[in-house]
């Protein structure tokens, strides 16, 4: 992976960072995308805009694949393996938080090559804190090497997940499974990230993160953290990860079977 493609992206996502911790909200500039849950702000497009321009200037040969804007479809993944470099972006990821200015929200950029997760970088621009992940290089944390937690029951875990509008038979399923590892669990958290919630499972403050109806920009960088940092991430049926996955596991690895366990009872 070429140091300065490192250099670049952790550039502008510092920039678009400082750009959206200052921007004011207009309630006229919010837009519903597929429901009422599922939105998006004049400040995410311009945010991908941003990125989008900087990769493209610097690396005019490599796709994108972005939530708001994308010359590469969702629904031509199948063969990103033959796809040289291609990035994956979430400009805000948690926009709902941001909209209400609640405080947890991120910048999720991921470089995938031939298939193979190489890159991903994940700015929090409320606490200044930058993951950056690099294929057999590990997880740093502005810089500090990190690794994921050392709890190896569910008893001393603290797990998150996120809860997606579901229909009636996936929410009977979902409930008696967020039920019983909350009952298990030291805690339970739905903080409004995916991408960030991963990230705190990649540098040990949670043990596990499990969820539903998820997108590419939202896992991949998170995925390359967890697994750099020493976990594991799977479906959450125990499949290894694709960029096709919509549920998604991501432990310290200890837990991990515990809880693929829960997530799969039916009764």
């Amino acid at each position: 992976m070429s140091k300065n493609r490192l250099e670049v992206i952790i550039k502008i996502v510092k920039n678009v960072g400082n750009f959206i911790r200052n921007s004011i909200i207009d309630k006229n500039n919010i837009y519903v995308k597929t429901s009422k849950n599922d939105l998006v702000t004049k400040t995410d497009r311009d945010a991908e805009k941003k990125i989008v321009k900087v990769i493209q200037n610097n690396f005019p040969e490599d796709v994108i694949l972005g939530e708001e804007f994308s010359e590469f479809s969702e629904g031509k993944i199948t063969n990103y393996e033959n796809i040289k470099n291609l990035w994956i972006i979430d400009p805000i990821d948690g926009t709902t938080n941001f909209i209400h200015d609640l405080p947890y929200y991120c910048i999720s950029i991921a470089l995938m090559s031939n298939g193979v997760l190489k890159m991903g970088i994940i700015y929090d621009p409320i606490n200044n804190e930058c993951f950056v992940a690099q294929k057999g290089k590990g997880l740093r944390l502005n810089g500090k090497l990190v690794k994921v937690s050392n709890e190896e029951s569910l008893s001393e875990s603290i797990l998150s997940t996120n809860i997606p509008r579901l229909t009636d038979g996936e929410m009977r399923i979902s409930s008696v499974a967020m039920f019983t590892l909350h009952s298990k669990a030291r805690g339970l958290r739905a903080l409004g990230s995916t991408a960030l919630q991963m990230a705190y499972v990649a540098c040990g403050r949670l043990t596990g993160y499990w969820g539903y109806k998820l997108k590419p920009w939202d896992l991949a960088a998170a995925t390359l953290m967890i697994e750099e940092a020493g976990g594991r991430v799977t479906d959450t049926g125990g499949n290894p990860y694709q960029l096709s996955t919509h549920s998604i596991l991501g432990t310290n690895g200890l837990i991990h079977e515990d809880v693929i366990r829960i997530l799969n009872q039916r009764s």
